[in-house]
């Protein structure tokens, strides 16, 4: 891999949150649509859908005058094309599937490459589920871990829930992760058939679309109020008063 020196000009990476509903137009601000136009070549991890939601925000983009790169599971030919972009002096974009790049996302291998490589990293403001299910969850704000996705295996599954209500208790963290939407009931029940009644739970459904709903109740209470969340994407989050 080259070194920082090897580069002239200094290339620009431009981190790009993208929308976490198709709704939530609103959500990305006037400086971070600049700043998707002025990216020449960018890396996404679904062409598809990333073409779909850039001219849901800019009609205008010239979607076929870029080059683009797909960040698959297997890293290695996104990680030779972003070589040589970075070489390339053009500014480029790294676009989440959902939310902000580098968070629960492969952007960050790029990321830790430009890093690296000594290019300009510029990340640029969206909407970001981690965060806005914090902020208006009441759970602890000051300290906090976002866990990704728990196990899938039913027992390996339960097992992370006791452990991390267990530190949430212990030290008041709050303990946020996610689940692939069709396995939503399932973690539910795990939750509610493992959490002790006076645990906080935070269910934050749909953020920033028109159906968003964030409750934040005991888990006894959620059992009498028991959520129907389908396949709607969400974020679960335990915590302790």
């Amino acid at each position: 891999m080259s070194t920082s020196k090897d580069m002239s000009p200094k290339a620009v990476v431009h981190l790009i949150p993208t929308l976490l509903s198709e709704e939530g137009v609103q959500t990305i601000p006037a400086g971070t649509l600049l700043a998707l136009e002025a990216c020449r070549i960018l890396f996404v991890e679904n062409e598809r859908t990333a073409r779909r939601q850039i001219r849901r925000l800019l009609p205008s983009f010239d979607i076929d005058g870029r080059t683009w790169h797909r960040m698959e599971q297997d890293m290695t030919e996104a990680k030779r094309a972003f070589v040589e972009a970075l070489r390339s002096g053009l500014d480029i974009g790294i676009l989440s599937e959902a939310g902000c790049p580098g968070i629960a996302d492969p952007g960050q291998e790029l990321v830790r490459m430009a890093q690296q490589e000594g290019a300009i990293v510029r990340p640029h403001t969206g909407p970001s589920s981690i965060l806005l299910a914090l902020m208006a969850s009441g759970l602890n704000g000051q300290q906090f871990r976002f866990n990704g996705y728990l196990p899938v295996a039913s027992d390996a599954r339960r097992k992370a829930v006791r452990d991390l209500e267990s530190d949430a208790w212990r030290t008041g963290c709050t303990h946020l992760f996610i689940e692939t939407p069709y396995r939503n009931e399932a973690m539910v029940e795990t939750l509610l058939s493992v959490c002790r009644p006076d645990t906080r739970l935070c269910i934050a459904m749909g953020i920033t679309s028109p159906s968003e709903n964030i409750r934040t109740m005991p888990v006894e209470a959620w059992k009498r109020q028991r959520p129907s969340i389908g396949k709607v994407p969400a974020i679960f989050l335990l915590g302790r008063d």
